[in-house]
């Protein structure tokens, strides 16, 4: 399996969420960036789902005052 395969995408989000669950956000947020950087491009430009991901991460590095972080993931 790849880094886009759906099953990779799940795993990597449920790793995520535990992180987030268990206050370890700096390790939720690396999670998320790779799976942002995995699907990038591979969808369609409008997909929801993806739009989701990115405002998940861009908010992460907002709310720990990574604001120059946040902006190139919007």
């Amino acid at each position: 399996l790849g880094p886009g395969h759906p099953n990779t995408v799940s795993t990597l989000l449920n790793l995520e969420t535990a992180y987030v669950a268990t206050d370890q956000g700096a390790k939720a947020a690396a999670v998320l960036a790779e799976v942002v950087a995995a699907l990038r491009g591979r969808g369609p430009k409008d997909d929801p789902v993806f739009a989701g991901l990115l405002a998940r991460l861009a908010a992460y590095h907002v709310d720990h005052g990574q604001d120059a972080a946040a902006e190139p993931v919007l």
